[in-house]
């Protein structure tokens, strides 16, 4: 009997991406090159998939390269050369590949998106009218008329048309149609309210003393990657990125309990029940991960995953010695801030009520943490940060066990191979301050996002609890 072959194609190898299954897209590309040697979109999406997957940037460039030679006309393998050089720091390169696509296929939302996402508008030129023509005239697509619309929404605010950039934005986050569980928002608090009832005497740690991890925390768009960079500057420092072994432990712990004990509880009770030893073998876990990514020589290495705010509990049973950096932003700028942004693994900043109602539960969520944990913590406002950086990256560095080192104060000038959060582009230019009271400008349209946190007195509250840091505050007692 004849064996069937499993089809394959680029398209296939697409789909996986799209799943972040990269290690399987790659092989799918390999199958697909092995047939067809010059396919530059495999070559391209192979390319991407090892760059996203850790693989050496440079080399990730240089065989994306190949396939513009083999494909010199390619919008798309343009378009995907960009993504690995915005992230590797070439700006400039970047957006000469993307103005390029756009040339070439002058009314594709998605080079038009990543050009948006990369540069700062100073002006209406001939492509945003094209494409403000293009969205209103084209038969687009769903994913073609969201990603024009956040583009627009982006080049708009850039240009302080504050009106026209929230119709774009909330037209193309009403076209995403995301879902979003705000009545499991309140489960969980529930649940760790209950813990915090008891406190976390009786939970035993992992007994691992070390006090190499950093965590950075707080919401999407609060700050955390200008701290990691700033961190990253240390040469003592190894810059993680968003790491998604917390979570995954969190996950796995989960499914322990439900096997093990048949325990269906919440995420935060659930911890009273885990002994000492699974918290150190998953402990070990995340150390041994971070060490087989690491490209350098490192006494700390950040993590800097924003979620992990809602993990702080966790945290302190796996490293109970860590440093937890606590990002502040005010809470109207950094709601907007997540409403304007299309992210692709978050599903809350798709609607005003929600940002807002997840904003308050990681607010009370920490508050209620830090009261349990022993773990160092300490609050950074952003705003105190870009305004005035030198006491507060000082502050920082001192916190997290470091000697003071210069190159701590140019984060703009970090040598990173490689940047993967939503703020790639601005993690390359100086520290920034003309992102702060943005919300003012949309303060029209954001009462939904103002009732969800509580109310004007409650917002106020917390940009003054986040500015007036005292020395006492970063005991996280």
């Amino acid at each position: 009997m004849q064996q069937k072959l499993e089809p394959i194609s680029v398209g296939d190898a697409m789909a996986l991406m799209r799943e972040r299954k990269y290690k399987a897209a790659v092989e799918m590309c390999d199958r697909v090159l092995e047939l067809m040697p010059e396919n530059a979109t495999a070559i391209c999406v192979r390319e991407h998939c090892r760059w996203q997957d850790n693989v050496d940037p440079e080399e990730c460039i240089a065989n994306t390269r190949r396939a513009l030679d083999i494909a010199p006309d390619s919008p798309l393998v343009r378009y995907y050369l960009s993504l690995i050089l915005v992230s590797n720091g070439r700006i400039e390169e970047a957006q000469k590949l993307l103005l390029e696509a756009m040339e070439l296929s002058p009314e594709h939302p998605r080079y038009f998106f990543e050009l948006a996402e990369n540069m700062r508008f100073t002006e209406e030129n001939e492509a945003v009218t094209g494409m403000v023509r293009a969205y209103e005239e084209n038969d687009w697509t769903k994913e073609q008329k969201t990603a024009a619309g956040f583009a627009l929404a982006k080049i708009f605010d850039d240009l302080g048309q504050a009106e026209r950039a929230m119709n774009y934005c909330m037209a193309a986050n009403a076209l995403e149609g995301r879902k979003f569980d705000v009545a499991e928002q309140e489960r969980q608090m529930a649940d760790l309210r209950e813990l915090a009832k008891r406190g976390m005497g009786n939970i035993p740690d992992s007994g691992l003393s070390t006090e190499v991890p950093i965590f950075i925390v707080g919401m999407p768009r609060s700050g955390t990657t200008l701290v990691e960079t700033i961190l990253s500057r240390h040469p003592q420092v190894f810059a993680a990125g968003e790491l998604p072994v917390i979570p995954e432990v969190q996950a796995a712990i989960g499914n322990w309990l439900s096997k093990a004990l048949k325990f269906e509880g919440g995420r935060y009770t659930g911890l009273e029940k885990v002994p000492g030893h699974v918290f150190r073998q998953n402990g070990e876990a995340v150390l041994k991960i971070v060490q087989n990514r690491a490209n350098k020589e490192y006494r700390k290495f950040t993590d800097k995953l924003p979620s992990n705010a809602l993990n702080i509990a966790l945290i302190s049973r796996l490293f109970p010695n860590a440093r937890i950096v606590y990002v502040r932003r005010h809470p109207l700028d950094c709601g907007i801030s997540n409403f304007f942004k299309r992210f692709v693994s978050i599903d809350f900043s798709y609607r005003l009520d929600w940002i807002g109602a997840y904003y308050r539960n990681l607010v009370d969520t920490v508050s209620i943490c830090r009261r349990m944990i022993g773990n160092p913590v300490l609050d950074l406002s952003y705003e105190q940060l870009v305004m005035n950086p030198e006491p507060h990256v000082r502050r920082l560095v001192d916190f997290v066990g470091l000697e003071w080192n210069d190159a701590c104060l140019s984060p703009e000038q970090s040598d990173r191979a490689t940047v993967m959060t939503a703020s790639r582009w601005q993690v390359r230019q100086p520290i920034y301050t003309g992102s702060t009271n943005r919300w003012k400008r949309y303060e029209p349209w954001i009462g939904p996002m103002i009732e969800a946190m509580g109310g004007m007195e409650w917002i106020e509250a917390r940009v003054e609890e986040a500015q007036a840091w005292k020395p006492e505050e970063t005991s996280g007692k």
